[in-house]
């Protein structure tokens, strides 16, 4: 199934930053891996791996990329329309946002259509402001997504009890330090698989902390609904079909 040119995955580089800059067109932005600093004004947010962020038509911005780059899924929203009126930019982390974005990644609706605008637009409409995390927060996110300590010792290595860093988590990223962990890992494999074509699946499943390829083939179809090398074969179908779409489109 080719993919909705609405819709499109983006790599950014480590330590990459964007002045100040606009868009001519609105867009919901799924952060799949990495984190980013961006600034509105006097507003200034960081978000991390499982953050969404809803940005209208011509909003002054200034974005910069943290020390591993970071990987995006962006909806491009037609007509210059935000989805959700009065809301001009903001960054959440509602599960229910998230999971629908992760959907469409893996081509679960064929086509961006009016109705799927309206589901969203109506979740955007009672968002909150952006709740602050707390200053252990950015270490634990780090940890969870490098995937090389178990939930409970990240906790320590924080200073905090494990309840209290799933409550967090599930707050800030929408899902289980187990799920962010996942995903992390999922969003890392996903950007190579697209950005390095030539790279074996096997060698990448290893190189991005799965056990084998098997593991990972089973991981892509849990969370997209497909084998990779199929979605690689799509994600390399629709750059070609979209004139003029790179990998480091700010």
């Amino acid at each position: 199934m080719p993919q909705h040119p609405l819709l499109h995955l983006v790599r950014y580089p480590p330590g990459l930053r964007q002045p100040k800059h606009v868009h001519g067109g609105a867009s919901l932005t799924l952060l799949l891996d990495g984190c980013l600093y961006e600034s509105v004004g006097r507003r200034e947010v960081s978000a991390r791996a499982g953050q969404w962020c809803h940005k209208a038509a011509g909003v002054d911005h200034v974005t910069a990329f943290g020390p591993a780059g970071a990987t995006t899924l962006q909806l491009s929203l037609p007509d210059r329309r935000a989805l959700a009126p009065g809301l001009s930019w903001h960054w959440g982390c509602d599960a229910t946002v998230t999971q629908l974005l992760w959907t469409l990644l893996g081509g679960g609706l064929p086509a961006v259509e009016s109705e799927l605008l309206n589901d969203l637009a109506a979740l955007l409409a009672p968002c909150e402001e952006y709740v602050h995390a707390p200053p252990w927060w950015p270490r634990a996110h780090d940890a969870l997504c490098e995937g090389l300590s178990p939930v409970g010792a990240v906790a320590a290595d924080c200073g905090v009890h494990r309840a209290q860093l799933v409550r967090v988590t599930q707050r800030l990223a929408g899902c289980t330090p187990v799920v962010l962990r996942q995903r992390a890992r999922l969003g890392r494999c996903l950007a190579r698989l697209v950005h390095e074509p030539v790279l074996a699946l096997c060698d990448l499943a290893l190189a991005c902390g799965f056990a084998d390829q098997a593991h990972f083939n089973r991981e892509c179809r849990r969370w997209l609904g497909q084998a990779p090398g199929r979605w690689r074969r799509r994600w390399a179908a629709a750059d070609a079909a979209v004139p003029g779409r790179t990998s480091s489109t700010p």
